[in-house]
């Protein structure tokens, strides 16, 4: 009887360890929850962010893109200034001091044009250079939260295991408990 009451004390004991650290693993699996939880929610909002620089960059491309056809159209157009000229110089050489003036506006127009669109060129390519250089930084930022998730999410079903065994040892002291 002494030896029943023995072995009914040890396994009340160990049920009560055994408890014990279930309480403790429950604990460490709420906390990594909620860990997941914070780092969800910092992986969502960097992906957002990710997402504004992506349309920023387009943004900045079609500009540049922009740019570029109206570099070509004033090009265009200067070619064709240039070709009437050459007819006019050989029509009428009579215009040609008048002609030479009116060419020589065109082409200082043309000149301060292509300055300008060359200034809004520089521009876009800076902001695009910007728009890539935070597109890199959010994705190695998410790359880390992503890393970071991902070792959260293998110390939690570590815990979990741990918890379903230590539940089962539980289980088995009860039964043992109760045989006795």
């Amino acid at each position: 009887m002494a030896k029943h009451k023995k072995l009914a004390e040890q396994t009340l004991k160990q049920k009560f360890q055994v408890e014990q650290e279930l309480t403790k693993v429950k604990l460490q699996l709420d906390e990594t929850d909620k860990q997941k939880s914070v780092l969800d929610e910092e992986l969502q909002r960097l992906k957002d962010e990710v997402d504004d620089a992506v349309k920023q960059k387009a943004q900045v491309e079609e500009e540049l893109f922009k740019v570029k056809v109206q570099m070509e159209e004033l090009l265009k157009l200067k070619i064709k200034i240039e070709e009437e000229n050459q007819r006019l110089i050989k029509k009428d050489k009579d215009n040609t001091q008048k002609f030479l003036a009116k060419e020589a506006d065109n082409m200082k127009k043309l000149a301060e044009d292509a300055a300008r669109l060359s200034v809004e060129a520089q521009e876009a390519a800076r902001l695009r250079h910007i728009a890539e250089e935070d597109l890199n930084q959010q994705r190695a930022l998410a790359d880390k939260m992503l890393k970071e998730k991902m070792q959260a999410i293998q110390e939690a079903s570590k815990f979990r295991a741990e918890a379903e065994m230590l539940q089962r040892q539980k289980d088995l002291a009860q039964e043992q408990a109760q045989n006795c």
